[in-house]
Parts: structure tokens; C-alpha cells; sequence
């Protein structure tokens, strides 16, 4: 959203004064919940006290396994003659659905049907959570002889499918340039555009079109104007999720202590013994929710699910028994799959490294995106109830999504570019490339490869 679009909101509203003086070149803010952000360690002090950290038990493995389960049935499978023909017409294709439309799961089985060989089929994610629980699901379908996943530490062979971080798949293509052990490779959670995933796609798009019996499979929830451009011309197979109602609430004023305003909210729906998700910024709002609601005795096993949890502990956090409430941060926006959530909570905040001239963590808004995603977590198996602590106009307000080539530290993704022998034409790989060349750091690059300095201001190879 523009500055021109958000005074034209603003005209209308009282909340006028509620938007900060934020530089207009930070790509985070020009919302309504900008002072949210700003005031978070004002708020968060006043509960000092219970900012103790939380002893959380540790788990034994075998406690950790996920429960046998039989095939669902998912939205993704009304879809799959589609799928088929779409992969005879083109070795790429994109697919897009919502939470719980089976993507991840079911996309690499009708995959199968056609994979030649015995080649592997790869399905990359975009964390390492969500890369182990898809597999160990998938595992209770089909077999561990099957399925197998690769994760930086933690590698488990299979003999069919393979789910990985998007590093692990970057660092296969340096060894592997043509990736020949796999007949078919699946980029889920593009959405998310990581640095890694923007890599990924560049790089395998060109692929694809040279290796004409390699099939990829781009999936992400939401589907806007530059992904397309960027693919290009190719089938595109939206799966409707046919899902359980979800209602929406807003606050109808914007809140002065979220952190309270949350505690109450949780405090109210744990009287009805239904699972809560309650997305919050980081460990210090952890902390406090948790240590908070201890002491108010809330009648819920209460966990709590970030980034910096051993995985064995996440994986049992995930598949706990009803009912529960579990605490988190953006780790649970996608991919992360926790049954039966019947109540989401989300604060409208998120922490994220920035790297400006330096490296700072910042408290942000959320993007639309991911408020649709969050509110992408319930309604799978019940009717399901969104709270979201912010009002109507602020979620106006938000951006659609934002790029991280905007904000993250793109010295390992220009070196990278360099590797792939791809170009992105984005202002701070640009301005990373003329500080490589003035030091020539890629003189041996362009010899080896013959690429010069282009007109546009990037890397190019010549043909």
C-alpha cells in the first residue's frame, strides 16, 4: 500500500493519529499498527516481573512419534487427474490452496504415478520443523523405507520421496548442478519468499526448461502478479479447500496493552477445553503470556513453540493430546501442522531480522499474507474462530507481502547468485554486486563463466 492509498484510509478514520513518522524508505511500515510496534518494549516492561524464563520439560523420542494415522481426505486429491494432465502438457506447474488442502502430502504421491527411474522426488520446506513432521507423517501412510527427510544434522534415507530444508536443496545443486537423482522437485511455502526459495525457483526454473524430464512443482498459498511474471506462462491448478467455517473478530478499538488484552481473551476461551494458538512476537512475549497465565491458573496444558525449542520437543508440542494452549511465534505461520486448533489468537506482530548497515531484530506488523495464514490454522477439523488484536482498519492498512531481498543480509545471496550463475535485478543485489566487483571478488567468476557487467546494473551470461 502506498502512502497516497493509506492517507486516503486515513481521511475517513479517527485512527489518524495512530501512524508514526516512520521513514517512508522502511518497506515495514505505513500501517496502522506501526505504534504497536514501537511501543512493545513499553508494554512488555511493565510486566517485567514475569519475565523468568520457562523450564520446559525434555522429552524422551519415543514420546515424540507421531500417532498412526490413516490417509485423509483432502482437497488436493479431488485435483489429481488435473494435476496429471497438467505435467503432460508442461514440466512445470503451479498449484495453489489453502491450509489443510493436502499439498504437501498428497502432491508428492500423485507424483509417483509418474516418476521414472526410481529417481527421488524432492519437496523442499521452508524451516526445518515442518520438513520432519511432513515426513513422519507421511511415514504412517506409506513407509519409512519410503519417505525420507534431510535437515542441516539430521539426515533419514528414502528410497522414494525426500522432504528438506531449501538450504539442504541449495547445497545438493553446488554438488549436482543437475540435480540428476531426482525425476521431480516440489517448492512448497513459496509464498514465504525466502532468500533461499527466490534462489531455488530462478535456478530451477531454468533448469526445468533445459532438463525436460525433470517436473516442478511450485506450491503456494497465495498467488500475486510478480510470481507469475516470474514463472512465466504455465498450468495453474487452484485447489479449493472445502473447510470448516471460520469466523473472523476484530477489536473495535486499537489496543493499548496487548499483552493483557491476549491474557484475557485466552483466559475466557479456555473455560470451553478447546485447543488455542496464540501468535505472539518473540521469547520475552512468551515468557510473560506464559508466566502470566500460570498464575491466573489457567485450567489448559500450556506449552510454548519457537524457533530456538529442540525439534524433538516441537514435534511433541505438536502431537500433545486435547486440550491445550500453545504459545508461539511465526514458526507456526505455514507449514506446521497442529490438529484440532479450535481458537486463534493473533497479535499482529512479529519479530524479523533487518539488515540495514547493520543487523538489528525489529517487532514489525504482519503482512496480509500471513494474517491469512494464521487464521489458516483453524477450521480443519471444526468450526474455528479467528482474534485478531487489531481493528478492521489496521488490517486494511497491511501490506500484502514483502520480499525478504528487502530487508535480510544479501552478501551470502549475491555470493550464491554468482555460484548459480543466475541474476536478480533487485536494488540491494545491485548495489552488493558493484562492492564485489570494485574488490573483484568474482574476477575468477567472470572468466570462468564470461559474464560481464550488464546495462541493468547486474550480472549476466553471455551467449
Amino acid at each position: 500500500m502506498d502512502i497516497n492509498q493509506l492517507e486516503s484510509i486515513l481521511n475517513k478514520e479517527k485512527e489518524k493519529e495512530l501512524i508514526t513518522q516512520c521513514p517512508v524508505n522502511n518497506v515495514f511500515y505505513g500501517t496502522l499498527l506501526d505504534q504497536s510496534c514501537i511501543n512493545i518494549d513499553k508494554v512488555q516492561n511493565k510486566y517485567r516481573k514475569y519475565l523468568q524464563p520457562i523450564v520446559q520439560e525434555v522429552m524422551h523420542p519415543s514420546t515424540a512419534q507421531i500417532q498412526p494415522k490413516q490417509p485423509e481426505p483432502t482437497a488436493i486429491n479431488n485435483h489429481k487427474q488435473e494435476i496429471l494432465q497438467a505435467l503432460k502438457e508442461s514440466n512445470i506447474i503451479i498449484i495453489t490452496g489453502g491450509t489443510g488442502s493436502g499439498k504437501s502430502t498428497q502432491v508428492p504421491k500423485i507424483l509417483q504415478e509418474i516418476s521414472q527411474n526410481g529417481n527421488l522426488i524432492g519437496c523442499t520446506q521452508p524451516r526445518r520443523t515442518p520438513a520432519v513432521t511432513i515426513a513422519e507423517r507421511m511415514q504412517q501412510e506409506l513407509s519409512k523405507q519410503e519417505i525420507g527427510y534431510a535437515i542441516r544434522f539430521n539426515t533419514q534415507c528414502g528410497k522414494s520421496i525426500k522432504y528438506m530444508t531449501e538450504g539442504i536443496l541449495l547445497r545438493e545443486i553446488l554438488n549436482n548442478p543437475r540435480l540428476i537423482r531426482y525425476s521431480s522437485i516440489i517448492l512448497d511455502e513459496v509464498h514465504e519468499r525466502t532468500l533461499e526459495s527466490t534462489l531455488l525457483l530462478k535456478y530451477l526454473l531454468t533448469l526445468a526448461r533445459d532438463r525436460i524430464d525433470l517436473k516442478l512443482v511450485i506450491m503456494t498459498a497465495t498467488l500475486d502478479k510478480s510470481l507469475i511474471q516470474e514463472i512465466g506462462i504455465c498450468p495453474i491448478i487452484n485447489v479449493h479447500c472445502v473447510k470448516y467455517p471460520v469466523k473472523i473478530h476484530f477489536l473495535k478499538k486499537p489496543s493499548d496493552d496487548y499483552i493483557r488484552d491476549i491474557v484475557q481473551k485466552v483466559m475466557h476461551l479456555a473455560k470451553k477445553q478447546k485447543n488455542i494458538l496464540v501468535f505472539l512476537t518473540g521469547k520475552n512475549d512468551l515468557n510473560i503470556v506464559h508466566n502470566v497465565l500460570k498464575v491466573l491458573h489457567i485450567n489448559l496444558k500450556l506449552f510454548t513453540l519457537h524457533a530456538q525449542i529442540p525439534l524433538l520437543n516441537q514435534l511433541y508440542v505438536i502431537n500433545y493430546g486435547n486440550p491445550k494452549c500453545i504459545l508461539t511465534t511465526n514458526i507456526a505461520d505455514t507449514s506446521i501442522t497442529i490438529p484440532d486448533i479450535k481458537y486463534v489468537i493473533d497479535c499482529g506482530m512479529y519479530k524479523i531480522k533487518c539488515t540495514t548497515d547493520i543487523n538489528t531484530i525489529k517487532v514489525v506488523p504482519t503482512q496480509k499474507a500471513q494474517a491469512i495464514q494464521r487464521a489458516g490454522r483453524t477450521g480443519r477439523t471444526c468450526t474455528g474462530h479467528v482474534y485478531r488484536m487489531y481493528t478492521r482498519t489496521a488490517y486494511k492498512t497491511l501490506h500484502d507481502s514483502i520480499s525478504r531481498v528487502a530487508y535480510e543480509d544479501v552478501e551470502y545471496f549475491s555470493l550464491m547468485c554468482i555460484r548459480l550463475n543466475i541474476t536478480v535485478d533487485h536494488e540491494k543485489v545491485r548495489g552488493m554486486m558493484k562492492v564485489l566487483e570494485k574488490y573483484k571478488v568474482v574476477e575468477e567468476y567472470k572468466k570462468k563463466t564470461g559474464w560481464v557487467w550488464g546495462s541493468t546494473g547486474y550480472y549476466r551470461t553471455v551467449k
